[in-house]
């Protein structure tokens, strides 16, 4: 039996240990991710003013499509049919801002992304409380800190953008299982599922997982790597269909933060622990990487992957780490 697995930034920056088990890549990532202001790292679509990145991200969406007499169709919190599109974000330093987004079929949407050569394409899924505007604004930022460039695909599923709709995204994201579904088959039928990642945050870790278990057409398929970040997931329910899971993941890690003040809001709705704040679990087949110490800033410190460069640092350095 082997020992746990998991890395502590506070005794793996005394100690080396992390950068130990990454190498060199680490601190290059980290030279090159802790800025978001490099250009060659964006997809330009108009030239940037000095300090700014313009950026084009594509998307997949199973959120309802409302028309308008006057304006642009709005992106509903109802779920609807898979969309595929590229929304276009302004980048600059910790502010971002929503442009423009064009709808395209899937197809279409899938053929344009590329597979980076080290990581594989990866997909994004986001948690709750996060309208269309803000998935486009924070996966963009994400991106350009993971330094995907082409191989990032954001799933944006219909979220409502507000703090009091729990309870009704908890039930979207259910709804939502058949459309993730398609798409992960989508993927992997042009991919392989074998380099393909899934990086979910907040809510969108319990949407992935039941996903991936409950849907018949996730048989005989096996993703290279699930990095979930911030789970807000009850650690025993994990731990009971973590056997089931690596039949379909080669590889699985966990993000926690003990001081993530969204998570410790979840424990008391859910009147149990979730696993994204619970720093002492662990389990000998899943890295555990305990960013507690890094965690300052915003008051929520649950958005840690989008807003702390060196924590997006660790999670690219997940990604490029072979599973």
């Amino acid at each position: 039996m082997t020992g746990p697995k998991k890395r502590a930034w506070a005794t793996c920056t005394a100690s080396g240990q992390l950068i130990m088990k990454f190498g060199l890549l680490l601190v290059n990532t980290i030279a090159a991710a802790t800025t978001i202001g490099c250009a060659s790292t964006a997809d330009t679509s108009r030239p940037a003013e000095t300090g700014t990145i313009i950026a084009e991200l594509p998307f997949v969406t199973n959120r309802f499509v409302e028309s308008r007499a006057r304006g642009k169709d709005r992106m509903s919190n109802r779920p609807g049919e898979l969309r595929g599109g590229s929304c276009t974000v302004e980048i600059d330093k910790e502010e971002s801002e929503l442009l423009n987004y064009e709808i395209a079929p899937v197809s279409r949407t899938i053929e344009s992304l590329r597979e980076d050569a080290e990581t594989g394409l990866t997909l994004y899924i986001h948690g709750y409380n996060e309208g269309f505007s803000k998935n486009c604004r924070y996966a963009a930022v994400l991106r350009e800190r993971l330094l995907l460039r082409h191989s990032l695909l954001l799933f944006s599923w219909p979220a409502d953008n507000k703090v009091v709709t729990y309870g009704a995204d908890v039930r979207r994201m259910r709804a939502t299982h058949e459309s993730l579904a398609e798409l992960l088959g989508l993927l992997a039928g042009r991919f392989g599922a074998d380099n393909i990642n899934i990086v979910a945050h907040s809510l969108g870790s319990r949407g992935a997982m039941d996903t991936i278990l409950g849907s018949d057409s996730m048989r005989g398929l096996r993703f290279r790597k699930l990095v979930l970040v911030a789970p807000d997931v009850d650690p025993q329910r994990f731990e009971a269909i973590l056997p089931v899971l690596q039949r379909h993941v080669s590889d699985i890690t966990v993000f926690v933060a003990g001081n993530d003040r969204a998570l410790s809001i979840s424990e008391i709705l859910h009147r149990e622990p979730r696993l994204g704040n619970d720093t002492e679990w662990q389990n000998p087949v899943v890295d555990v990487v305990d960013v507690t110490t890094l965690n300052t800033g915003h008051f929520s410190r649950h958005m840690y992957h989008v807003r702390n460069p060196q924590i997006a640092t660790l999670v690219r350095a997940t990604l490029m780490e072979q599973p």
